[in-house]
């Protein structure tokens, strides 16, 4: 039996995809990663739905390291969210400002020691081969799937934070791409 992968499956086109992937005899699971979860009169029996929405437990190791950054630089972020860096963004006739502005961000201590957290957990639940962990979870579905589709918006020559942000965590060494004496 086959699995889909349906990133943004929650609702519009996204959910279509999805419910046209459960109605198939020759898929057993569907997988729906989104921002919101699908309402209960669209549910089916073999979706399989994981909410990502920037404030859940996956993403609380950088958004607290994020938030106590910040505080210590003396930012207010509106809507509860950490921080999200526009590419293109320049300081009057400075070319490489958004460079130079998202180096220096990450040079502060508590942001630095966030990503440095997040990124040695997830390897080192890689390393020991706890895929079950929840941090490995979207990597494990993306591995899982035969098919995936991503029905997201395409902004300003860009797609939504969100969806950049779930692709790391989607990379992840051992679950979705190893290393050999060859490179990858």
């Amino acid at each position: 039996m086959r699995k889909a992968l349906v990133v943004g499956g929650a609702n519009g086109i996204g959910l279509s995809i999805a419910v046209e992937f459960a109605s198939r005899d020759d898929f057993d699971t569907v997988y729906i990663v989104d921002r919101v979860l699908p309402s209960e009169e669209v549910m089916h029996p073999k979706f399989v739905c994981s909410q990502f929405d920037l404030t859940s437990e996956d993403y609380s190791i950088f958004a607290r390291a994020m938030d106590k950054a910040a505080k210590e630089c003396g930012v207010n972020f509106i809507g509860g969210y950490s921080a999200l860096v526009q590419k293109g963004f320049s300081a009057g006739d400075e070319p490489d400002g958004s460079a130079k502005f998202i180096t220096a961000f990450f040079r502060n201590d508590a942001v630095r020691e966030g990503v440095t957290e997040l990124l040695e957990k997830r390897d080192s639940l890689a390393a020991a081969g706890d895929f079950d962990a929840p941090l490995l979870r979207y990597a494990k579905q993306f591995a899982e799937a035969d098919t995936v589709v991503i029905a997201a918006p395409f902004w300003d020559l860009s797609f939504p934070s969100a969806l950049k942000i779930w692709l790391e965590y989607v990379m992840a060494l051992g679950v979705t791409f190893h290393y050999s004496e060859n490179g990858m």
